[in-house]
């Protein structure tokens, strides 16, 4: 179970439902080079694909709070 979560240039990854972020990093909005397309399990040329082998994908418009990340984990 893996969450990122950003609120304006901070950029959250927390793993297997922890309350507490993993790992927390500043990263520019503007630098994301894009945003209009997402690729889940590969990149969009088609090389290094995860072959299906993902699930139950969200994405949110607004960052979630600590307790709603915390609440989708499901052991």
């Amino acid at each position: 179970h893996v969450v990122f979560a950003r609120d304006g240039d901070t950029v959250r990854i927390y793993l297997n439902g922890q309350k507490k972020p993993e790992l927390s990093f500043n990263l520019p909005a503007g630098k994301s080079g894009g945003g209009d397309q997402f690729f889940f399990g590969g990149r969009c040329d088609n090389v290094s694909n995860w072959e299906g082998r993902l699930d139950e994908i969200a994405v949110y418009d607004r960052p979630l709070s600590e307790e709603e990340i915390v609440s989708l984990f499901v052991q």
